[in-house]
């Protein structure tokens, strides 16, 4: 988010001065944001114990299942992805609205992610395996910097950001909107930058240590009858008393079902078992002095969950804001189950939850808006959305009267399809934004297909709409040949085809794609011809001239920041490249080199 402030220098305080808060007051405020931020996660954190009570009878979580066990689940879901794929593919094969060319592409396409899929189950099959895990870690582990796996080909990813890049992307993100962008849109490679090293170290939180903390939870929970309790597609305040009320307001959800009992000691426990996970995240935010706090887990115990950055130095600045960013992880490499989840292509009706979309993936949706819900469980986009409230409302409250604060959503992978919901919705759905937020840019990295094609053209009229004070961009941000962001069948992209409603090979993406290509190559842009708009033009921008970028990558590579040149080649092997392509140090590398110049059209 960005804050646009007043023309006096500092904003007003309750008194009517113009004095800037203390410091003790900018701490302060900040302590009261994350209080009330974690209070809305022990409700998340809560209501998935309670739901997985409910449908294992089980008061307590069982310990994590075996590898073998595991593996034998991985390869069920494989089997059903086979079955699925291949039966969709039969039954869209004789559509009359196909030509020779689509048919022999749909079974091109369920050939190579049948193929793409069984490599990925043998890899997460040797990744997970706990002598080999124990052996990467004694061995190449040490030489990962303290790194997950999925950051771990570049061990200083998270040093090549300067402090003057960071303080270019925080301006940027704070200036407000730029009415000449209806025409031209501008592609911030400042804003970038930062947002996918934000994007980046979501995957630096341990999953495990969070399992924990809600099993420590869920052990405080009183037993709960699974045949006298409501689990099914139940609004948020169409439940029974208590927990109705428990949904209103932070925390209250928590102490409604945990009793009352030892609520601050059990808050403090839950803080110290995620405490050493988080640290990667932690110190880089306060490397560059902002803040992070999770929020939701997306009603999932699995790896992706959505995380708020803010920067308090609104606080004391006007013209410098608040950086939100509703922040979703992505596919871990090592979980089989969130890969099936990215491949398979299945279509459910979303207009009930994103008012005007038609057909959305419905695996990307039961992540942000789930059909089932616990008694006072909270939809994801509801925590999402209440964060954001938190955060506004706490940072507005030095802001002189009607300053802005700017919102902006980010990921990676299944983060990105998952952001690209969250943001659709914020979009649609304006109510659900306080006041004095305004809804800007989202910067995703490597995102699949998840609507259809008539869903993209609603996403269109809300998006690209003339002179609504704010131009909004939803970038796609895609590195050579990545197969999550390009591999997946996308017939609905091309407005050329005549898609049938029920053809699951009709899949399409939002936004506007930048193909990252290296300087002094002018990066491509595909999506920027809407209907509803014309044709407009994408420029690559940043504070900064081209020589300096140029230096500044000279400089990363004499202090061996940047990503091995032997690492990056990976991505030219067939078919694996396509996979090492997804990566996310590979691509900032690409992020690193691209051109300020004008896109050219990607035919």
């Amino acid at each position: 988010m960005d804050a646009s402030a007043g023309s006096s220098r500092y904003p007003a305080q309750q008194n009517g001065s113009t004095k800037p808060p203390t410091t003790q007051q900018v701490t302060d405020t900040t302590e009261r944001i994350r209080a009330q931020l974690r209070q809305l996660r022990l409700d998340d954190m809560a209501s998935l114990a309670q739901q997985q009570q409910i449908e294992s009878g089980n008061p307590v979580l069982d310990e994590q299942v075996s590898w073998i066990n595991s593996s034998i689940s991985n390869w069920f879901h494989f089997l059903e992805y086979l079955l699925y794929t291949w039966g969709s593919m039969a039954t869209n094969l004789f559509n009359a609205k196909l030509d020779l060319a689509d048919r022999f592409s749909m079974i091109a396409f369920a050939s190579g992610a049948s193929i793409i899929l069984l490599v990925i189950y043998l890899w997460c099959l040797i990744s997970t395996n706990p002598i080999l895990v124990w052996i990467y870690r004694a061995t190449f582990g040490r030489f990962s910097g303290g790194l997950g796996l999925v950051n771990s080909l570049n061990p200083h990813l998270f040093k090549n950001l300067t402090h003057d890049q960071a303080d270019a992307a925080k301006e940027k993100l704070s200036a407000p909107p730029d009415p000449s962008e209806y025409q031209a849109r501008k592609f911030s490679l400042d804003i970038a930058k930062m947002l996918l090293q934000i994007s980046s170290l979501m995957y630096e939180r341990s999953n495990e240590d969070t399992v924990k903390a809600i099993k420590h939870i869920q052990a405080h929970i009183a037993k709960v009858d699974p045949l006298k309790s409501k689990v099914g597609a139940l609004s948020l305040y169409n439940i029974t008393p208590p927990f109705r009320d428990a949904t209103d307001q932070p925390g209250e959800l928590f102490r409604t079902l945990v009793g009352g009992k030892n609520l601050s000691s059990l808050a403090d426990d839950v803080v110290a078992f995620e405490r050493d996970s988080r640290s990667t995240i932690d110190n880089w935010a306060s490397e560059y002095g902002i803040q992070y706090e999770p929020v939701s887990e997306l009603a999932s115990l699995s790896q992706a969950y959505a995380s708020v950055f803010w920067d308090p130095k609104i606080l004391c600045e006007s013209q410098l804001g608040l950086i939100d960013f509703g922040t979703q992880r992505g596919t871990d490499p090592r979980s089989f189950e969130e890969w099936t989840t990215d491949f398979t292509a299945s279509f459910d009706p979303a207009s009930e939850d994103i008012p005007g979309f038609n057909m959305v993936h419905r695996g990307f949706k039961e992540r942000i808006f789930p059909s089932k819900l616990g008694s006072g469980q909270r939809k994801p986009w509801t925590s999402i959305s209440g964060a954001i409230k938190i955060v506004s409302e706490g940072l507005s409250q030095h802001q002189a009267p009607g300053t802005k604060i700017n919102v902006w959503f980010t990921g990676h992978s299944l983060g990105t399809a998952l952001a690209t919901l969250a943001y659709s919705k914020a979009l649609v759905s304006g109510e659900d934004l306080p006041d004095n937020v305004v809804l800007r840019d989202a910067y995703l990295f490597a995102t699949p297909i998840t609507v259809d094609m008539a869903t993209r053209y609603h996403f269109d009229d809300k998006m690209f709409v003339k002179d609504s004070g704010v131009p909004r961009t939803m970038w796609r941000v895609t590195n050579r040949d990545d197969f999550v962001a390009t591999g997946l069948p996308a017939f609905g992209d091309d407005d050329s085809r005549e898609i049938d409603d029920n053809n699951l090979f009709g899949f399409s993406h939002l936004g506007i794609e930048i193909f990252m290509k290296t300087g002094p190559i002018a990066s491509k842009v595909q999506g920027n011809r809407v209907k509803t708009y014309g044709n407009f033009e994408v420029h690559i921008t940043s504070k900064f001239t081209q020589d300096e970028i140029i230096a500044q990558r000279q400089a990363a590579e004499k202090d061996g920041l940047t990503l091995w040149k032997t690492r990056a080649a990976l991505q030219l092997i067939p078919l694996v490249g396509r996979l090492a392509a997804h990566a996310t140090v590979n691509y900032y590398d690409q992020l690193d080199q691209i051109a300020l110049l004008p896109c050219v059209d990607r035919e």
